[in-house]
């Protein structure tokens, strides 16, 4: 689910397999990289980056968490989303298993 979008990246939550902590995804070509955000407080920060040899520009890195502060109520909205979709198809996957 888009979250917002950093020179033409797509900042978003991916819903196939999200788990905590809450956070988003931009790919930045070389490397992809994971930004932490919180239901708690407003802080946003650098979780991982993908191979772990790879570093994210500080401008970069900057700019996308002012991008993901100034949309944290979209992240979190998605967030719940993701793991609702998620739950919902854990249970129906359940619930086929046991029928079975």
């Amino acid at each position: 689910m888009k979250v917002g979008q950093y020179k033409g990246r797509r900042i978003a939550v991916l819903t196939r397999d999200e788990h905590c902590p809450p956070h988003v995804h931009l790919d930045g070509g070389d490397w992809s990289a994971r930004f932490e955000f919180s239901f708690w407080h407003n802080g946003v920060s650098l979780l991982d980056v993908i191979p772990d040899t790879a570093r994210v520009p500080s401008q970069v890195k900057s700019d996308v968490i002012a991008i993901v502060k100034g949309r944290l109520p979209v992240a979190r909205e998605s967030w719940i989303e993701a793991v609702k979709t998620r739950a919902s198809k854990i249970r129906r996957g359940t619930k086929q298993n046991s029928m079975s």
